[in-house]
């Protein structure tokens, strides 16, 4: 009859084939997947690593994602909102051409200019002190980093996630291929198992992107770079600002655990965080497919269409968010070692936090309809300071730093979104 209702099963189908759930369903598998070969490899790491290294590859992994935020810029989320507003598609293919060649010369001069920043880390983290090649390597990773960010970037501004997605299940291949190597030659070194994450499979892959994207830098000697300097550093000089200090609002608790506690507070956190990268996908993922849309997003009807229909997953981000959680802590308790077990406590905090993070954050999204990401910085930069100041006062231990963490965060991500819904 066709009045009769339908099925469950039809309506997942339905909803399957509609509203770009099969789109974020295929960036999220290939997410998951090179996701899942990172995760293995820090597991190994937490497992055969001494925890003096452990803590000093934890340290490394936050090197290389603030550098690469640092040399990217903001310039891969200008990317996209820029490539649907220029209103012109020569100026924005040229944009993209620009955009990519930049980050070809930012990546060139990191080369050199990591030599003496290594220097300087070693200098002010004591901890460190013995990782020199550990280190550099850290940044040479985020000058990779930094540049695959654009590459991906260019093709989320075109909505072409099949690349998207080959190229990140091919990122997972490598990661798996070299870990596997290292295992087999019995050199589970510190140096080696942070060369697989990043440095090794991401030099492979844009060495390939840039032989077959050479046409890209053609308009490098002809195109007007003041004005490229100009359109696009306008926008994602906040965006950088806004991303730099976002991070460091969880790396800033490891970085002041290691200049001032025990190595095994260092590694509880370190370990804690490591875990959280599970909401980090899942976020990542929602924003890569959803951003092109939002930058269009031009009238307060649209954007009340948008938070309307947020509204209704709210039960489902927390219920799966719980899920995770418990998932992941029953995994630490069994398969870690001892002196891990203690960081359970430390990534229930952290992990509630992001569920919160995660929710709030689609809604402050529109930030970037209304082209504001000037708000969002100084939002970070307040918390950030907030952050700094709990942290010279509170006792140095990964539960005290994670609480103060935790409430800085989300309080700061309500903040945002009571000022964004002044806008409309």
């Amino acid at each position: 009859m066709s009045n009769c209702k339908m099925s469950p099963s039809k309506k997942v189908l339905r909803l399957y084939k509609s509203s770009g759930i099969r789109t974020i369903s295929g960036v999220l598998s290939a997410n998951i997947f090179n996701q899942s070969i990172s995760f293995i490899i820090i597991f190994l790491a937490t497992k055969l690593l001494k925890v003096s290294d452990f803590a000093s590859f934890a340290i490394a992994m936050s090197i290389t994602m603030l550098w690469a935020l640092f040399l990217d810029f903001g310039l891969s989320t200008t990317i996209v909102r820029k490539f649907n507003n220029l209103g012109n598609e020569n100026k924005s293919r040229e944009f993209l051409s620009l955009s990519y060649s930049w980050k070809l010369m930012v990546f060139l001069l990191n080369i050199i200019i990591s030599f003496p920043i290594t220097k300087v880390s070693i200098y002010f983290f004591p901890i460190l002190q013995g990782y020199e090649s550990l280190i550099y390597i850290s940044y040479l990773s985020g000058g990779l980093l930094s540049l695959w960010m654009t590459v991906r970037a260019i093709e989320q501004a075109q909505k072409n996630f099949t690349n998207f997605k080959k190229y990140t299940f091919i990122y997972g291949f490598l990661r798996l291929i070299f870990i596997s190597l290292i295992l087999i030659v019995d050199k589970f070194e510190v140096n080696y198992v942070f060369l697989t994450l990043y440095a090794l499979p991401l030099f492979l892959l844009l060495s390939f992107d840039v032989v077959k994207n050479r046409g890209l830098m053609k308009v490098f000697r002809k195109a007007d770079w003041k004005e490229f300097l100009t359109v696009g550093f306008s926008y994602s000089k906040w965006v950088a600002l806004s991303g730099l200090f976002f991070m460091l609002l969880s790396r800033l608790p490891q970085f002041t655990l290691g200049a001032s506690s025990s190595e095994k507070e260092v590694a509880l956190y370190s370990s804690a965080i490591t875990f959280v990268v599970v909401f980090s996908l899942l976020n990542d993922t929602i924003r890569t497919v959803i951003m092109p849309d939002i930058t269009i997003i031009k009238t307060n009807e649209q954007r009340k269409v948008y938070t309307a229909k947020l509204l209704k997953f709210l039960p489902f981000v927390v219920g799966l968010g719980f899920i995770i959680i418990a998932i992941i802590s029953v995994m630490i308790y069994f398969l870690l070692d001892e002196v891990y077990k203690e960081s359970i406590p430390v990534f229930w905090i952290i992990g509630l936090a992001h569920v919160m993070l995660i929710y709030i954050g689609l809604f402050n999204i529109l930030i970037h309809s209304y082209g504001v990401p000037k708000l969002n910085a100084i939002n970070n930069l307040v918390r950030l300071l907030v952050l700094i100041v709990l942290l010279i006062v509170i006792p140095k231990s990964a539960i005290s730093v994670s609480v103060t963490y935790a409430i800085v965060v989300v309080l700061g991500e309500l903040n945002l979104l009571f000022k964004i819904r002044r806008l409309g």
